[in-house]
């Protein structure tokens, strides 16, 4: 089995339940004030937010065993799990914000031979920067 990401326990492969896309928004966050004659300054203010959104297809579920059953009672126990890329890269942890369906190719039995998917993970912990920090890494004073 090719391994393509985890999210705590569930497996994305390539085989049967796999992603064409992952994107990543990063958000940081400023304030914004208005200055008399000086223009306008920013200010960083608090962290930043990380999504990944996930989007995909699975084929050939005549069964009607749908293998993203399985995430939706992750996102029911709304518990945050790590992220990590099929080459073994940590991406974060993450909670399942949202979870998309479409049912395409329906069976007389009312099982879907495939099913495009959506899903959207909000990173929980600090960013990449707090994770190095807490590694304890000398980064040669970069940081």
């Amino acid at each position: 089995m090719r391994i393509m990401a985890i999210l705590g326990a569930f497996v994305f492969s390539a085989q049967d339940k796999e992603f064409h896309k992952m994107n990543k928004t990063t958000r940081y966050h400023f304030a914004k004030i208005d200055k008399v004659h000086t223009g306008t300054e920013y200010h960083a203010i608090g962290g930043r937010d990380e999504t990944r959104v996930m989007s995909g297809r699975i084929n050939a579920l005549q069964s009607g065993s749908n293998p993203l059953d399985a995430l939706e009672i992750m996102a029911e126990l709304k518990y945050a799990y790590p992220l990590f890329l099929g080459t073994g890269r940590y991406l974060g942890r993450f909670i399942i914000e949202d979870i998309r369906t479409v049912e395409e190719k329906i069976l007389d039995n009312g099982a879907a031979i495939q099913v495009d998917f959506t899903i959207t993970l909000q990173r929980t912990d600090g960013g990449l920067l707090s994770w190095v920090q807490s590694l304890g890494l000398d980064l040669g004073g970069i940081l």
